[in-house]
């Protein structure tokens, strides 16, 4: 599990880097630009790497290398 995390926060995390994704036509993201997204959007996760690493077992992201993740549910 999550911890004390709510599950709005990864629907309102996946939210955000689908936005962000949409804009750049670019669904790859390094584990520091996703802390940063999730510090913008007031999500604060006390093992973002569990958080990261949970989204990835759900299917959300999927890694590609070393502290990089690709969002699943973009099209690019």
């Amino acid at each position: 599990m999550l911890g004390c995390l709510h599950s709005v926060e990864p629907k309102k995390f996946i939210a955000a880097l689908q936005k962000i994704s949409d804009q750049t036509y670019n669904s790859i993201f390094t584990v520091q630009q996703m802390k940063d997204i999730a510090r913008d959007i007031n999500i604060t996760v006390v093992d973002f790497e569990g958080f990261v690493s949970s989204l990835n077992n759900q299917g959300f992201l999927l890694k590609k290398g070393p502290k990089i993740f690709q969002l699943q549910t973009a099209g690019y």
